[in-house]
């Protein structure tokens, strides 16, 4: 066990919920407050954004979840991947796959529509459109990036850790409002800059994630349709 005082968190003093919480700071944060840095950034160094988004949309998250499992095991299994209670089955994959796929499209198209002829939707003057590339491998490969890594860690993040870190609260009933509450809050402000619509339209969206995500425990189907859907986006 480490003892230095200065990597207090790498040892095991701090309880597996306090853990997830900072686990999960780093990327919500950054999720929270990137509507201010991401359109200077990119107009001041091309490369300065690229290096900032990998480090805070894929090696930040990945290295916490590493973290995570080996000081205080909190593993994949924690958060939904395997076969916690459905999915066990390829044909339940694809058949949860389909469901969550289609109640994260009414959850969200119909009420950013409504909301954004109501609110008005313009565009913030930097979007993900800016830095993907027309056509070509390199668009392919950032459509491939930002939908992979959107909806691998998007969900642990705001549907896999959320639940484990509320079913510890209590050795009861884990209370399924206040975390879908919680976290769905949490991921609409992470669109703010994309305007209110946007932050009501993903609230709604990822409250519905988190009712589905606490009666099926097992965030494959969350993962491959929310990478489907951002596929199709950004295509």
């Amino acid at each position: 066990m480490i003892t230095n005082p200065e990597l207090r968190f790498f040892s095991r003093k701090i309880d597996p919920r306090t853990a997830i919480l900072i686990g999960m700071f780093p990327t919500v944060g950054i999720l929270l407050l990137n509507g201010f840095w991401t359109g200077p950034l990119f107009r001041y160094s091309t490369a300065a954004y690229w290096i900032v988004d990998v480090l805070s949309h894929l090696l930040i998250p990945a290295l916490m979840l590493f973290l995570l499992a080996k000081f205080y095991r909190v593993y994949p299994r924690d958060y939904g991947f395997g076969g916690l209670t459905v999915a066990t089955r390829t044909i339940d994959l694809i058949g949860l796959t389909l469901i969550v796929g289609i109640m994260f499209w009414i959850s969200y198209v119909p009420v950013s529509a409504m909301l954004g002829s109501l609110l008005g939707s313009e565009l913030s003057a930097f979007t993900y459109f800016n830095v993907l590339p027309e056509a070509g491998i390199g668009h392919i490969l950032v459509v491939v990036y930002f939908s992979v890594s959107a909806g691998i860690f998007e969900e642990i993040m705001y549907r896999g850790l959320p639940w484990r870190y509320f079913s510890l609260l209590t050795e009861k009933r884990t209370p399924v409002i206040s975390y879908a509450l919680i976290s769905s809050i949490l991921f609409g402000f992470a669109h703010w800059e994309n305007g209110l619509h946007e932050v009501f339209a993903t609230f709604t969206l990822g409250f519905v994630a988190c009712v589905l995500y606490a009666k099926i425990r097992n965030i494959w189907p969350f993962v491959i349709a929310h990478i489907g859907i951002d596929l199709a986006a950004f295509w």
